[in-house]
């Protein structure tokens, strides 16, 4: 009887083990998640708030706050990572083109962005963008890379949509 209970003992704490490694790693992702948004706010660059952006840092040119916005980086809405670029100057008032990429679930590619959006200007390297931009999914990519007889179970119509994904967005940058 006491064996029985031994190996119940050690049967409960390998599958207590073997459970939380799942648990560990979503941990693990949340806490790099919260330790980039602190070194993030710890370096007072510049902050945008929306455009796909759950929140981005700003880099300068010449780390020069004085100077445009170049690019930002930041936490996505879907929990990924969001890198943006400015073509030309960086972010000015008025009409902006840019190229992005992001990722949801912190590492899975989900798309690359052009975008182009208007600045309207708050102050100081800050400001109001209204814009819209066009992404080609990584996944829609696939769907035309892939050829038919490997999906033949897979009911997908070679629409544009999976291709492309427009979108309108409002963004705050201060």
């Amino acid at each position: 009887m006491f064996t029985d209970d031994l190996q119940i003992h050690e049967r409960y704490n390998n599958t207590n083990e073997e459970s939380s490694d799942g648990g560990d790693c979503v941990k693990k992702a949340i806490a790099l998640i919260v330790v980039f948004l602190v070194i993030g706010t710890m370096s007072l660059s510049t902050v945008i708030i929306g455009d796909g952006f759950l929140l981005g840092f700003g880099r300068h040119a010449n780390n020069d706050v004085s100077r445009p916005v170049e690019s930002f980086f930041g936490v996505s809405w879907g929990l990924g990572m969001r890198y943006q670029s400015y073509f030309g100057q960086g972010l000015t008032a008025g009409l902006n083109t840019y190229w992005g990429i992001d990722t949801i679930l912190l590492l899975v590619p989900n798309k690359i962005n052009l975008g182009v959006e208007l600045a309207l200007s708050l102050g100081t390297n800050s400001y109001l963008n209204l814009g819209g931009s066009i992404g080609f999914s990584f996944l829609g990519i696939a769907q035309y890379l892939i050829p038919d007889e490997w999906l033949h179970d897979v009911d997908f119509n070679k629409s544009p949509l999976y291709l492309v994904a427009p979108g309108l967005h409002l963004a705050i940058v201060f």
